[in-house]
């Protein structure tokens, strides 16, 4: 039976450099919403390391399960040769430079796998800023795309048509490759938190919606919510979209907790064969509502 006390849902940034002092766009906002509250609590993090800080003290001020959501995939496509889940947190934090302040390496570190992932060929990591030239690393698509590596995951191939983008894209508008890099290294930083003993990741380390442990990380999209809640005066009154997305989402899911629906948006989705909901647990990952 699922019973979540509180919710704590991110909207990640992989930003070079700590944000402005006033809360801006394309940087990290992170908010909390308890079952017992009916207005979400959003708090903009100028760098990651105040986003997990803020996470962590969350998470240490009350008992009570809790389900954080972070809105970048936790793995990539099957047949990439890279891992997923809380293997890829440790694949990702032995190769990602972050700094407290956010400056970091990630397109090096894209370039350095796309050697490993493929290295007869281009990509399958690509895009970067036009003032950067990083060998390894094309500022676009590549053509063709390498045959051997899907594109896009399971849970991605069927939200296709609402915008939803590959982990691969790494930067231009809607990316979040780029997040997937800087997100998972810090989840696996926030891992390493004694509060965070008992937090297991979403459906890696679950049985889906059975016995969820104290605490749950689980990758969201906020877009499966933002639209319909957009006009919503608990979101509505966050100018910033980064910021709206955040609440939308905790609106959103604390409905499904207080009406039941949340244990069928933790439940493996009843499309999969055996086979495939195995490589999604193991390695591909799924959103949570998808």
């Amino acid at each position: 039976m699922v019973e979540i006390q509180r919710l704590i849902m991110a909207d990640w940034s992989a930003a070079n450099g700590p944000g402005p002092v006033r809360p801006a766009k394309d940087r990290c906002w992170v908010g909390r919403l308890d079952l017992t509250a009916t207005e979400p609590v959003l708090v903009y993090c100028r760098t990651r390391t105040a986003a997990l800080a803020q996470i962590a003290a969350w998470i240490g001020d009350a008992p009570g399960q809790t389900l954080i959501g972070f809105d970048f995939p936790f793995g990539y496509p099957s047949g990439s040769g890279l891992p997923g889940g809380r293997a890829l947190c440790e694949f990702l934090m032995s190769r990602i430079a972050d700094d407290d302040r956010g400056r970091n390496n990630r397109f090096a570190a894209a370039a350095a796998l796309n050697r490993v992932v493929n290295p007869k060929g281009e990509g399958p990591f690509w895009g970067c800023p036009a003032s950067l030239s990083v060998a390894g690393l094309s500022p676009y698509k590549p053509r063709p795309w390498p045959a051997h590596i899907p594109e896009f995951r399971m849970v991605e191939d069927g939200l296709k048509g609402i915008g939803i983008q590959s982990v691969w894209k790494l930067a231009y508008p809607a990316s979040v490759g780029s997040q997937v890099l800087m997100g998972m290294s810090a989840i696996g930083r926030l891992l390493a938190r004694p509060e965070m003993a008992n937090a297991r990741l979403w459906p890696f380390e679950t049985a889906w919606e059975a016995g969820l442990p104290e605490v749950t990380i689980a990758e969201i999209w906020p877009n499966l919510f933002y639209p319909d809640l957009r006009a919503d005066p608990r979101v509505a009154k966050y100018e910033i979209r980064d910021a709206a997305q955040v609440a939308a989402t905790l609106v959103a899911v604390h409905d499904a907790c207080l009406t039941g629906r949340i244990a069928g948006m933790l439940a493996a989705p009843a499309g999969l064969n055996g086979d495939q909901r195995l490589c999604v647990t193991m390695q591909e990952g799924w959103i949570v509502g998808a």
